[in-house]
């Protein structure tokens, strides 16, 4: 055992160890003077010994506020007691805003905040040396440019530096300055965490594929009810932020097309507004294909109010132009409903085509319609894919799944 204790000033040579009962008995060769050496014995209960020699771990990590996919994550991970049994953890929370639309704004109080945070690490690193530092990072935009001095920083105190990437987006700039030069220093001698192996060609000319663990989100295991949502029509979920990106006017266009073909459903949108789609344009959106009787935009939702939507709909829509591994589709499949997605980022690891769920083209809403259309017509098609969706959460995609996932990553990162 090696540990800055046996190197106390006048202890020259190895000790040796005992273990009796619940204590463990250190025998330290202790010189005098010359000629002359006594042995001093420290006694320690094994608890404790185990407690001193964990591995430190230093977590910079997104937290919430704002609460989104990585964030509650991240939170999930370093709130596990298995991590803490397993790890002396410390935490340091890296982002700066405080709400989804804050995120891409430059404000001077972000920057301060930035600032400190990288003060922070810098007198962390400098006090403590820690085994493993595991950062969630963002590996494009201006994201990668805030990100990129925590994992530098790091690099300077510690061998051993851990990516999690709950994001994508790197290909789409890494020709450009100044990520070409930045992108391949910053990951040099990290290792990388992805949600899927379908997102390597994103990262692959700059990460070796020897680097790179792969690792799904899991959610906490909720027994479903059992109960069916008995709605007297159809009812079709979106639970997203309403940002373009989601693919909001998307579904609305397809739930049009719906009604022009005579098929009798109903739709409620839920999730923080944005500046892209607030409550005005929402509801002008709505109202100008005529959806009025059909579609009901009902805010942000969160926890119990969230689980009792969820369950209450018959069929769960997310068209998003772009996603890696999106926890709603897991609240979907903890709850037993299918699952209309688009077949963008790993989502195909969640949806299994025919099986669970439908998928279609991002960007097509009659595509959307026609896949939303098939599960309104056929109720016991909807109820065996959500069984079937079910099963494969229980056995892939809990919380306890992935915490495990990740510690057995961090625990076979050789550290020094």
């Amino acid at each position: 055992y090696h540990h800055r204790w046996f190197f106390r000033r006048n202890y020259f040579y190895k000790p040796s160890v005992v273990i009796s009962g619940d204590n463990l008995y250190l025998f330290f060769p202790r010189r005098v003077d010359k000629g002359s050496v006594k042995i001093v014995v420290r006694s320690v209960s094994i608890a404790k010994f185990d407690s001193v020699f964990k591995p430190r771990l230093l977590c910079s990590v997104p937290l919430p506020p704002p609460v989104h996919g990585s964030s509650l994550m991240c939170e999930t991970l370093v709130n596990a007691p298995e991590l803490r049994r397993r790890f002396d953890v410390d935490v340091l929370k890296m982002s700066t805003a405080t709400s989804i639309d804050d995120i891409a704004k430059f404000r001077l109080r972000k920057v301060a905040g930035l600032a400190l945070t990288y003060m922070k690490l810098a007198g962390r690193l400098l006090t403590r040396r820690y085994d493993i530092c595991y950062l969630a990072v963002t590996c494009y935009g201006l994201g990668f440019l805030k990100d990129a001095p925590f994992v530098l920083l790091c690099k300077l105190f510690c061998r051993n530096v851990v990516l999690h990437q709950h994001n994508k987006g790197m290909d789409g700039c890494r020709r450009r300055f100044p990520y070409r030069f930045m992108l391949p220093w910053v990951y040099r001698h990290t290792s990388v965490i992805l949600l899927s192996e379908r997102l390597y060609p994103d990262i692959e000319a700059v990460v070796s594929h020897d680097r790179v663990r792969i690792c799904p989100n899991g959610i906490a295991d909720l027994a479903p009810s059992g109960v069916k949502a008995g709605n007297g029509r159809p009812r079709l979920l979106f639970l997203s932020n309403l940002i373009p990106a989601k693919g909001v006017i998307d579904m609305l266009d397809a739930l049009s097309i719906l009604k022009r073909e005579g098929r009798d459903c109903e739709c409620i949108f839920a999730g923080n507004p944005s500046a892209d789609i607030d409550e005005a344009r929402m509801a002008s959106e709505i109202a100008s294909r005529g959806l009025e009787d059909r579609v009901r935009y009902i805010g942000p939702v969160y926890g119990d109010a969230k689980d009792r939507l969820v369950e209450g709909c018959d069929l769960f829509v997310l068209p998003s132009h772009g996603e890696c591994l999106p926890l709603v589709i897991l609240e979907a499949m903890r709850a037993s409903r299918a699952v209309v997605a688009t077949d963008v980022g790993a989502i195909a690891d969640l949806v299994e085509e025919g099986r669970s769920g439908l998928l279609c083209p991002s960007k097509d809403p009659r595509a959307l319609a026609e896949a939303m259309g098939r599960l309104v017509a056929d109720p016991e098609l909807r109820d065996a894919m959500g069984r079937r969706g079910r099963e494969n959460f229980a056995a892939n995609f809990t919380v306890d799944a992935f915490t495990g996932r990740v510690i057995q990553i961090l625990s076979n990162t050789e550290y020094a």
